[in-house]
């Protein structure tokens, strides 16, 4: 049998490459919900969609088709895996996930990916929104120090400069505030979440209590 994995977590906390890796090892769909933002805004970038016009964006909305083959995403039937990382992208994504009405879109969107189950889904909201039925939920963190460490880590390895680690601490905090305070979809510990708190596991490691709570979850299941 397969179930609905939904996975929430603070930035920097891992949640997308566990359960992306996750998703590879037991045969699942891994979807980031994250690239469903990024991929909308996108389409309204190369269709010169007006980020402050709202009915421009209603009607964007309706058009805009995502899915999700393997590890690729298509939209509108184009595959723009490698566009989701341009720079407009990253910089104009903020002027659409705030809206309400984008926000109940993808909603939308997120839950009809998950219809046949199968999936591991990742976000701030899925467990709570997305997916408050998914029969697995995990709640991954890690402290603000390691965090921060890692993103820094992937800042060296990508060349991204600045690259200052308190001053990503400073914007991992104030993204937390955020997330955890917006008044649609915030960022919060499910009373039926399992929190993984990974600040002293290996990557390794915390992919094999993924692992063993999943199979536990099966087993439970099928009795």
């Amino acid at each position: 049998m397969k179930i609905n994995i939904a996975i929430d977590g603070p930035a920097g906390s891992g949640k997308s490459s566990a359960g992306a890796e996750l998703a590879k090892q037991i045969g699942y769909q891994f979807i980031d919900t994250g690239l469903t933002y990024r991929a909308f805004t996108y389409y309204c970038v190369v269709n010169n969609v007006d980020f402050n016009d709202y009915q421009a964006l209603q009607a964007a909305i309706k058009n805009f088709n995502f899915q999700v083959v393997g590890d690729d995403i298509f939209v509108n039937n184009e595959n723009v895996t490698d566009q989701l990382q341009q720079e407009i992208v990253l910089k104009s994504i903020n002027k659409i996930t705030g809206l309400a009405f984008i926000r109940e879109a993808m909603v939308e969107l997120q839950r009809s990916l998950a219809k046949d189950h199968g999936v591991v889904m990742v976000g701030r909201d899925i467990t709570s929104v997305v997916l408050p039925t998914a029969e697995l939920k995990f709640f991954l963190t890690a402290s603000i120090e390691v965090r921060a460490l890692r993103r820094w880590n992937q800042n060296k390895v990508n060349n991204i400069v600045p690259n200052d680690l308190e001053l990503l601490k400073e914007q991992l905090t104030k993204r937390d505030q955020a997330d955890m305070q917006r008044a649609t979809g915030p960022l919060v510990v499910t009373s039926d979440a399992i929190v993984l708190n990974n600040s002293n596991l290996t990557f390794a490691e915390t992919i094999q209590a993924l692992l063993k709570l999943y199979n536990e979850k099966i087993k439970s299941e099928e009795q």
